[in-house]
């Protein structure tokens, strides 16, 4: 045990008798150590009335916060007349008004070159056209996985049906794609030259 420890003990009263009548023989033979039990014997006085002083302080304090909470008016809401319904009317037309603007400013730069953001499954594009329709039961990252082992570029869908329309550079690479979807028969319900 530190002497730390011995005199917080000492003080504090956690000191067995003999432990106890050890330490005092041995303060009365170690001046410094006498001096050093002093020191925190008042240092002991001094907190403890800065403890009684502050906690009175502190429920002084306390009971003045609570009478003036007890007195005091919740203050009336200067806008307090208004309905209820009518904020909502005015959140629900700045939803609308905020839609209106995204559609009319926003949706038609997202679309398609023409403006419209449609284009029909039989417009022509670049290169020959493979159409594939996979099995329900196709999870999608197997559905990823074929598609990008086949070299295509996916130029339409996937569409309510799962029908995806990919293109090819040549008709070379669309005959070897098409050989490989219809040896995944379990994955790839329909394959057909557009």
């Amino acid at each position: 045990m530190t002497d730390d420890e011995k005199i917080s003990g000492y003080l504090n009263g956690r000191l067995d008798q003999s432990t106890r009548d050890a330490f005092e023989a041995e303060m009365s033979s170690n001046s410094a150590l006498a001096a050093e039990v002093a020191m925190a014997r008042g240092m002991n006085t001094v907190f403890d009335q800065d403890d009684a002083t502050a906690s009175g302080r502190s429920a002084q304090g306390w009971a003045r916060l609570e009478q003036e909470i007890a007195t005091s008016k919740a203050p009336v809401a200067a806008n307090d007349n208004r309905p209820v319904w009518r904020s909502l009317a005015q959140t629900a037309a700045a939803v609308v008004v905020a839609v209106g603007l995204w559609q009319m400013l926003v949706v038609p730069e997202l679309s398609g070159t023409d403006g419209t953001g449609f284009t029909p499954v039989s417009a022509e594009t670049a290169g020959p056209v493979l159409q594939i329709v996979f099995a329900e039961t196709a999870e999608l990252a197997d559905v990823i996985a074929v598609l990008s082992e086949i070299d295509g570029t996916i130029v339409d869908g996937p569409g309510a049906i799962g029908l995806f329309r990919v293109s090819f550079a040549d008709e070379a690479a669309r005959d070897a794609a098409m050989t490989v979807l219809r040896d995944r028969s379990t994955l790839v319900q329909n394959v057909s030259p557009n």
